[in-house]
């Protein structure tokens, strides 16, 4: 993509800002690169919007310049010349999510570290929450609305501007992020959000859209209906604990998701025990994956704010695709295999040797059709003749009746007589199986119950007190006995000169935990490590 501006640029202004350069063009709106009028060496992104804004989105994009956050994008400024509206945004170099999936599956590598999805979507989620505080909720989450900075960095885009497009196949490929209420029609709350970041999650771990289809009727009906894949068979590489995140993440009751973005954050923080490596990571696969990119989007903007020219920086292309078909995921297809499939079962030496063209296949009529000199032409007959009355003795042979070896037609796929096989040994004895070693040494759990689950619970260090619904139940090791069900209860660990742990635990079944604690103050931390065994 070129940063050429055109002459209209270089002599238009919006507000306070001079344009530079136009960026991107899309069916909306326009965004174009500007810096300041009074001449400070400072860059924004101006969004141009196509016809006139009605007041309901002026009032909402105005709503939203109140809200600053390091995860979103939001409007700076706000205006209107000739009936035209803009939005005045920060200047921050990165990539959607939908560019970095491209350029992922373009290098064969079809999706995120699960870790590092597992990063980018908690970070997403920490701006929608705060939106949310204020009562803006975002409706239009996609993967081209979640930006990455080259910096590692993690901004959710047109929180409050977004509006419903006009072409048929953006309108659909927005649907296949949307929650079944909005599909439906039906009131709308932080909880529809929710269900977005889990259709993303659930993409950048597997490489695939969850509910893109080819019609807005197949997409609604796969957001509302279709059975759902967990990632763990979609993506085998995908942790459990993932998996089960993001399937309460795409309930379709909304009762049973995450009440809230930020309860979705920190089950992802603390179940994935997402420190600030993982912002290190992004930043080295963002160099790796558009290095030349950084690189001129990087001196765009140095001389975009010192006022030089910028017609000569061309913006190298991202990888494309022509067809986004293959990013589909359909229920039909199955999960990625993890290990390699070559076609007819052919191994791969030998499905890589050039198929032979019917041009080059030698019959043996046309070979003695051919003209050939009278020595070649008796050397060819007497061959031919000895393979004859050499396969002909060996047939012979074969058929050939014995007291001890009665008549067997000869196998149309044996050449030559083979030894008969080897006695079949019978099998060994299996040994009986060995009852598992539990990971912990404690005494084993009793007998499950109808009614009741019992919770297992040691802790590294020892002997913190374990608080239930603010109850103190005792010390570690401790069984707690829970009421069976799929309500998760909140289970609360101390320990003086430790940071408290909040853990929820879903009581559907007896099962054993150990909780490590974090050394530092006696506050909720989202970083603390847990084990389950079952």
């Amino acid at each position: 993509m070129s940063a050429e501006a055109t002459p209209q640029d270089l002599t238009r202004s919006l507000g306070r800002w001079d344009i530079v350069t136009t960026l991107e063009t899309h069916a909306a709106s326009t965004l174009h690169l500007a810096r300041s009028s009074s001449g400070a060496r400072e860059t924004v992104v101006i969004r141009s919007l196509k016809g006139a804004c009605q007041p309901e989105f002026l009032d909402r994009a105005r709503a939203a310049t109140e809200l600053r956050h390091d995860n979103l994008v939001t409007p700076r400024e706000v205006g209107q010349e000739s009936d035209q509206g803009y939005l005045v945004l920060d200047h921050v170099l990165g990539e959607t999510a939908s560019s970095v999936l491209r350029q992922l599956r373009a290098r064969t590598r079809a999706s995120l570290d699960p870790k590092l999805a597992a990063y980018v979507i908690a970070e997403a989620a920490a701006g929608l929450s705060a939106g949310h505080d204020i009562g803006i909720t975002h409706e239009h989450l996609t993967p081209a609305r979640i930006f990455i900075g080259y910096d590692g960095s993690v901004r959710v885009l047109d929180l409050g501007t977004a509006v419903t497009p006009e072409d048929a196949s953006e309108r659909r490929r927005e649907l296949a992020y949307s929650s079944p209420e909005l599909c439906r029609g039906e009131p709308l709350d932080r909880r529809s959000d929710v269900f977005s970041l889990g259709a993303l999650l659930w993409e950048l771990v597997t490489g695939r859209a969850l509910f893109a289809r080819t019609t807005e009727e197949e997409t609604v009906r796969a957001v509302c209906d279709d059975p759902i894949t967990p990632t763990t068979v979609a993506a085998p590489h995908a942790p459990g604990v993932l998996s089960l995140i993001t399937t309460r993440a795409l309930e379709r009751d909304k009762s049973r998701r995450y009440a809230s973005c930020g309860e979705l954050r920190e089950e992802l923080v603390a179940k994935m025990s997402l420190v600030e490596n993982e912002r290190g990571e992004l930043v080295r696969l963002m160099n790796r994956l558009f290095a030349e990119r950084i690189e001129a989007k990087t001196e765009l903007a140095r001389r975009a704010a010192a006022g030089e020219p910028c017609g000569d920086i061309v913006l190298p292309d991202e990888a494309s695709e022509s067809d986004d078909s293959s990013t589909i995921a359909t229920q039909a297809t199955p999960a990625v295999d993890p290990k390699p499939k070559f076609d007819s079962e052919i191994p791969p030496a030998v499905a890589a040797r050039p198929k032979r063209s019917e041009a080059d296949a030698i019959d043996l009529s046309t070979l003695l059709a051919k003209k050939l000199p009278l020595r070649q032409a008796v050397i060819l007959g007497v061959t031919l003749l000895a393979g004859i009355a050499l396969i002909s003795a060996v047939i012979v042979l074969l058929t050939r009746t014995t007291p001890d070896n009665p008549r067997v037609a000869p196998s149309a796929s044996v050449a030559l007589a083979a030894p008969p096989p080897p006695k079949a040994e019978p099998p060994p004895p299996q040994p009986s199986p060995l009852p598992s070693a539990s990971p912990l040494p404690s005494a084993p759990l009793p007998d499950e119950s109808l009614d009741d689950a019992v919770v297992h619970i040691e802790t590294i260090p020892p002997k913190s007190t374990i608080f239930v619904g603010g109850v103190k139940k005792g010390l570690s090791p401790l069984d707690l006995t829970l009421p069976k069900g799929g309500e998760a209860v909140l289970i609360e660990i101390r320990h003086p000169g430790y940071v408290t742990l909040r853990e929820r635990v879903i009581p559907d079944a007896n099962q054993k935990l150990r909780l490590t604690l974090m050394p530092g103050a006696h506050k909720p931390s989202p970083t603390s490590t847990i084990e389950r065994f079952e």
